[in-house]
């Protein structure tokens, strides 16, 4: 019963007359249509929808007739809220208090061009359902070379190691080894900028956020919408803030739990063929064929679609920086793309949502 515990929390959380609106967007598709399997909405209780619609008249549900996945999901709702600020909350977190926006807000009012983020406290996903310290207090959010976003302590983390030891003979590396730096490390109670953040559990001037585009459309599943986001906000003129005193509780899916069916895979999702073969990500005829290798191993359709959208960010903002072959070769072993790969680029190059962007 996440849903309703995000629901409730929202509603019980948040003063109302702060509050316009809930949107939940259900995107799981109609079974059969669009060739989703029948059985698409086996794990869904469907009474869950009626209850929690029943909590308040604020709370609205936009129901998906395909599967479109986070950046899509979240632009479903984005263009039919009403409010001024838009704040994007994942389906299974819980506000841990009755001032989660207001420290959000304060920021967002001195300076219009700001995403201010939650910090995350982590639920386990598995038993107690405890409540563990997150990583957002005291980290920055940064991309690594694989262009998946992480966290990192410090602001400037390992700088003062050479990126290319073979340009330093070894007595310079050594005397580089022993200069010592002030790291600067966020407060603990004041906001502070970061370089990127997590896809959600973010407030920003409804403005604000369709200045910048919103989501791209072409992004389909999951990944990749925090980046452009990040990109994005930098690029033009803004800035993005972790707010530690805006605290709230969120469950990563990501690990297996055993029932009487056997071990269960929480993450990735098992995703339908209609929505990868839409994608020209699938197996073909359901085998591997032995393209697809990213990291030196088979790329699994989760893999090849998250890929995917990276490719479309790489190409829109980072463009022919350095930066993108360094990706390429750490990806795919290579400064050039495959076929395979190059094909999502074409796909890219002639999709108007993409030319949306660019505008």
């Amino acid at each position: 019963n996440w849903i309703s515990i995000s629901v409730e929390s929202i509603l019980a959380r948040t003063p109302p007359h702060l509050l316009v609106e809930v949107i939940v967007v259900d995107d799981n598709g109609i079974p059969g249509k669009h060739d989703l399997p029948k059985n698409i909405r086996k794990n869904v209780d469907e009474s869950e929808w009626d209850y929690i619609k029943s909590l308040s008249p604020k709370v609205k549900v936009i129901r998906h007739d395909n599967r479109e996945g986070c950046a899509r999901s979240r632009l479903s709702g984005a263009k039919v809220a009403t409010g001024e600020v838009l704040m994007f909350v994942d389906s299974h977190i819980e506000m841990l208090s009755s001032t989660w926006y207001h420290h959000l807000a304060v920021p967002i009012i001195e300076n219009p061009h700001t995403i201010a983020m939650q910090t995350i406290d982590v639920i386990d996903d598995l038993g107690t359902k405890d409540y563990g310290a997150g990583v957002g207090p005291l980290q920055y959010g940064i991309v690594n070379t694989e262009f998946w976003f992480s966290y990192q302590a410090d602001r400037f983390g390992d700088y003062m190691e050479s990126l290319h030891e073979d340009q330093y003979s070894k007595s310079e590396l050594a005397a580089r080894k022993k200069l010592k730096y002030l790291t600067e490390k966020p407060h603990p109670r004041e906001p502070y900028e970061t370089p990127f953040g997590p896809g959600s559990l973010f407030a920003i001037r409804a403005d604000e956020f369709w200045r910048l585009g919103g989501y791209d459309e072409g992004l389909y599943v999951w990944g990749g919408e925090n980046t452009e986001m990040a990109f994005k906000m930098w690029m033009c003129g803004g800035r993005m803030l972790m707010v530690p005193c805006s605290r709230v509780g969120h469950m990563y899916r990501q690990h297996k739990e055993k029932d009487g069916r056997g071990a269960l895979t929480r993450w990735p999702p098992t995703l339908p063929r209609e929505m990868t073969d839409r994608l020209g990500c699938a197996y073909k005829n359901g085998t591997y064929t032995g393209r697809f290798v990213v990291l030196k191993h088979p790329a699994d359709n989760f893999t090849r679609i998250t890929t995917r959208n990276n490719l479309r960010i790489m190409e829109t903002w980072v463009g022919d920086h350095p930066a993108k072959k360094s990706y390429y070769k750490r990806l795919f072993g290579q400064e050039t793309l495959k076929p395979e790969f190059q094909h999502f680029i074409d796909e890219w190059r002639s999709d108007p949502a993409a030319q949306k962007q660019v505008e």
